[in-house]
């Protein structure tokens, strides 16, 4: 005789499937039971391809831990979390997550993740915000800060200088716009820039851009976040770059937080470091240079009224006074 529990099962899993949704189940072993439609758009695999994989076998978290292994491992939910990773295939995803434990009749089996996808939002709005189609300087990145001023003064020097360069500081802080005004600011402006994005290389990646490097006398190099490389591979760009030898290339690379500490738990090659660490930039976070939030923000309105004919011309004071307040966690990338 049917149960009342299977007599309902069809209306979960139609639920399920057709949520709007992101939802991923793990058992505690991290091993995927449950990957909806949803899941798939979202992160750009198949159920098939998660059976018995662990979660951390597909995803690359950085520094940060997945949060359903965080859950399984403590026990209790995490609501309300912004998450950037990459899945194998190096596509970078960024969803907004509610994940909880779950529990049967003998104690926790596993833990549930309901995602909320903001990967095209991030892009539709963090990406204008980087080069506003036009060639990145100096000049285009807000320094009303202290700090950000010191920061842009020795970028100059760096850039004159032509040395190896190490760019570090949080996610979101902007390195990448500071490697591109380097680039523009310095002799190398007009030839060829490099980026390659650690977290979605592999071996073939590596030796096909070295290839190409190797055609070019002058051109800039931007390694950007090194410490979410794996350190085989790191292994393997070290012997690509220093195989180039002496030449008149700017090498540029970024880190998401202490080069010593990165080292130190395993994330960052200390030879990569000393290669590329001629001289090291750090670019604080928002939260600690506070000036340059509302030029920042002005200056986006303003763009956005040129480009769209937004009639938006300034926040309101309570929105205002929310920013103020705000610790601003994702730093730019956030506002």
């Amino acid at each position: 005789m049917a149960t009342q529990n299977d007599a309902l099962w069809p209306f979960y899993k139609f639920a399920v499937e057709h949520a709007a949704l992101g939802i991923h189940a793990v058992d505690m072993n991290g091993r995927t039971v449950i990957y909806n439609e949803k899941m798939k758009q979202i992160e750009g695999l198949d159920l098939d391809e998660l059976t018995d994989r662990s979660v951390l076998d597909m995803f690359r978290f950085g520094q940060e831990e997945s949060t359903l292994m965080k859950v399984i491992r403590s026990g209790d939910p995490v609501r309300n979390v912004k998450q950037t990773y990459w899945n194998r295939n190096g596509q970078e995803i960024t969803t907004v997550n509610d994940t909880y434990p779950v529990f049967g009749q003998e104690g926790m089996v596993g833990a549930v993740e309901l995602a909320r996808d903001v990967t095209a939002l991030e892009k539709f709005v963090h990406q204008p915000l980087r080069t506003y189609d036009e060639t990145v300087t100096f000049a285009s990145i807000t320094a009303e800060s202290d700090a950000m001023k010191s920061v842009i003064a020795t970028a100059k020097k760096a850039a004159d200088a032509q040395l190896p360069v190490l760019l570090t500081g949080e996610t979101g802080t902007g390195k990448d716009l500071l490697a591109g005004a380097m680039h523009n600011g310095s002799s190398h402006a007009g030839s060829p820039y490099y980026t390659l994005f650690c977290p979605g290389l592999d071996s073939a990646d590596i030796h096909r851009t070295m290839k190409a490097i190797r055609k070019e006398e002058n051109c800039t190099v931007f390694c950007d976040r090194l410490d979410l490389m794996p350190l085989k591979l790191q292994e393997e760009l070290l012997k690509e770059l220093e195989a180039l030898g002496e030449d008149s290339r700017q090498y540029i690379a970024s880190i998401g937080g202490d080069a010593f500490d990165l080292i130190a738990n395993g994330s960052l090659l200390k030879g990569l470091y000393y290669f590329f660490s001629s001289i090291t930039i750090y670019i604080p976070p928002l939260r600690k240079r506070m000036d340059d939030l509302w030029p920042f923000i002005d200056e986006f309105l303003d763009r956005h009224r040129q480009r769209f004919g937004s009639a938006v011309k300034e926040l309101s004071p309570a929105v205002r006074e929310t920013f103020d307040s705000y610790t601003w966690p994702g730093n730019l990338k956030e506002v």
